[in-house]
């Protein structure tokens, strides 16, 4: 009897926790973040993501500055990112992946030397490239995603997170510029 009721006890906290959880994430805007955070909007995001998303080692979001079309080769740069590198301007490859507009992905399987780091140069890696949309559809911007390469390594499974990372970036999306604004 007192293993019956302690299960019920243990169920009915487990929903009331959940539900709590729930509410608590809805109305924090940065969920699962558990703070707002004090930079830009599309730092924010970054910071988002990879929260969401433990098993994506790199996230970067390329753009032009602000009051810079987004079609500036010359001007696109990694604006957003969990690896530093901020202002870095984009690759001849970058910029090929963003003017060709649809997504391009490449697993790297040649092991580099053993490093205790995962480095945004380290092999192997699952790398993905994906444009960023504003509200409009437009394109806006390149999202690059890396992933670590390992022998049990499911494509599928890892190819999934990386478009929901793109899906949930873009619906957040309002315009290139609004991502400089304060996250607050």
């Amino acid at each position: 009897m007192k293993n019956k009721l302690l299960h019920l006890f243990s169920a009915a906290l487990a929903v009331c926790f959940a539900t709590t959880l729930r509410s608590a994430e809805s109305s924090n805007k940065y969920a699962p973040l558990a703070y707002t955070p004090l930079g830009n909007y599309g730092q924010a995001l970054v910071d988002m993501e990879m929260a969401k998303h433990p098993e994506l080692k790199i996230l970067t979001i390329h753009v032009t500055p602000p009051g810079i079309p987004a079609d500036v080769d010359n001007e696109r740069r990694l604006m957003f990112s969990n690896i530093g590198r901020i202002g870095k301007l984009d690759s001849i490859e970058d910029s090929k992946i963003f003017k060709g507009g649809k997504e391009v992905v490449e697993a790297f399987k040649n092991p580099a030397p053993p490093s205790t780091n995962f480095s945004i140069t380290a092999t192997p890696k699952y790398e993905v490239w994906n444009i960023l949309k504003d509200q409009f559809g437009k394109d806006v911007g390149l999202i690059v995603m890396v992933f670590p390469y390992h022998e049990n390594f499911d494509l599928e499974k890892y190819h999934e997170v990386a478009k929901t990372v793109v899906e949930e970036l873009n619906s957040r999306m309002t315009t290139k510029d609004d991502l400089f604004k304060p996250a607050s």
